[in-house]
């Protein structure tokens, strides 16, 4: 929950500020959240918010590197989860 608000204020600060330094930092908690949301077993919603993180951020390798970790942890434990339709 602190980690959805961090974004929500985060992306409150792009609106008004959406200059280089504010959506990298939300890149930053977007990255934060979705890593959060895998280990909670909620992979759709933790790739969709990888995406989004290299979107704010399209100029750095940073994000586009954390997505990549998201979406390998994702793939690794969607693999050994039972509780997911095949």
């Amino acid at each position: 929950e602190a980690l959805e608000e961090s974004v929500a204020l985060q992306r409150s600060v792009v609106g008004r500020e959406p200059n280089a330094r504010a959506r990298g930092e939300l890149a930053r908690q977007l990255a934060l959240q979705a890593r959060a949301l895998v280990d909670s077993g909620r992979y759709d919603q933790a790739t969709r918010l990888a995406v989004e993180a290299t979107n704010q951020a399209p100029g750095s390798p940073g994000p586009r590197i954390d997505a990549a970790r998201v979406f390998a942890r994702c793939l690794a434990r969607v693999e050994g989860d039972a509780g997911l339709p095949a």
